[in-house]
């Protein structure tokens, strides 16, 4: 392909039966045509995923912030089964929300090194029990540079945008004192879990 437009046009022209192949969206890095960013802002990209089914969904370098309207709305209204991101940033745990909020069947989420500049969430967008994001099996909050605060918002049941009512595998980077406190109130409400993996950063910004 030749230039993006070029890849545009090409992705419009593929026929449904090939679009169902594909089981996982990966994007590491900036590499051809930009970064990440760049590639979701693509006006073929919501085209692409309302005629793609369930994925694993990987992405490198990734800021919510940049991307446009229509790229966060082709991404939070997609169902994931496994979502992993690295080194990535969201303004808010709201955002965060936002984006998990269609992937209903989504087993595991894995952050490693992801970076939330707001992790309250306001009481007005408390869920109800039956409101409740998807009910993950494996879990892991990884990195050095990861807020504390990640983990107390993701295991508060009103206002967590998953469940863990099902978790088998959790592995934790705990940096603070707080997460202790929040491990253990989530391991005192999980009687699911078959695998426990704990590893300790001095948390500094």
């Amino acid at each position: 392909m030749n230039s993006p437009r070029d890849c545009d046009n090409r992705v419009a022209a593929l026929p449904q039966s090939t679009l169902l192949c594909i089981k996982s969206l990966r994007r590491l890095s900036g590499t051809i045509y930009g970064d990440t960013e760049g590639v979701l802002n693509r006006p073929s990209f919501p085209i692409l995923m309302e005629r793609l089914g369930p994925l694993r969904l990987t992405f490198g370098q990734f800021s919510w912030s940049a991307l446009g309207d229509d790229a966060r709305r082709a991404l939070s209204a997609h169902s994931f089964h496994r979502i992993s991101l690295a080194y990535s940033s969201f303004s808010s745990m709201l955002d965060l929300c936002t984006f998990l909020c269609s992937s209903e069947q989504l087993e595991a989420l894995i952050l490693d090194n992801v970076h939330v500049v707001d992790t309250s969430i306001p009481p007005s967008h408390a869920h109800l029990p039956h409101q409740q994001g998807p009910s993950v099996l494996d879990l892991t909050l990884q990195g050095r540079y990861q807020e504390p605060g990640i983990l107390n918002t993701l295991i508060t049941p009103r206002t967590c945008p998953i469940s863990t009512d099902r978790l088998r595998f959790l592995s934790i980077s705990i940096s603070a004192a707080e997460e202790l406190g929040s491990l253990q109130r989530l391991l005192e409400s999980c009687d699911t879990l078959e695998k426990l993996k704990v590893s300790h950063f001095l948390y500094g910004k």
